[in-house]
């Protein structure tokens, strides 16, 4: 299902994500979001949720949780990895966007948490670091697989 229902000449009209189904608000209301640098500009509507909306989603990640927790750690982990290279590959579109809503400049929108600066600051990739005297994340995410290899090594021997 999309996150959005159709374009309108106002922009798109977001939903929220709660309970594994994208949904309006119960107020049935959205707000325009606009461009700082040029007001006419509507980067799109989302909705204007109610307390309603705000304890279904909290409700609904409280029931989640446990099948989250119930995973293996390198599951999980693999998991972030796995959602950290999508957003990597959008990584041009999500800066040209965040500058439009924002209003910051480009070259700051782009080096907004790369998931290279992300898994390089995470605790996990600097106890790696130390632990094997390099993490080369420039040369692409081989590292990140010993990582997860390694991971998956420990759990299966303790």
């Amino acid at each position: 299902m999309s996150i959005s229902t159709p374009s309108t000449e106002q922009g798109h009209t977001y939903q929220n994500f709660i309970g594994g189904e994208w949904r309006n608000s119960r107020s049935g209301e959205t707000f325009a979001s606009t461009n700082p640098a040029r007001t006419s500009e509507v980067i799109g509507r989302y909705q204007r949720s109610t307390a309603a909306d705000i304890e279904e989603a909290v409700e609904a990640a409280v029931k989640a949780q446990p099948g989250w927790a119930a995973l293996p750690a390198p599951e999980r982990g693999e998991i972030v990895l796995r959602t950290a290279l999508l957003l990597e590959q959008q990584k041009e579109e999500l800066a040209t966007l965040m500058t439009r809503e924002m209003g910051k400049i480009l070259r700051e929108t782009r080096g907004f948490g790369s998931a290279q600066q992300i898994l390089h600051d995470h605790p996990a990739a600097r106890r790696y670091r130390r632990h094997h005297h390099s993490l080369e994340l420039s040369h692409g995410y081989s590292c990140l697989e010993d990582l997860s290899r390694a991971a998956r090594r420990q759990c299966r021997d303790s």
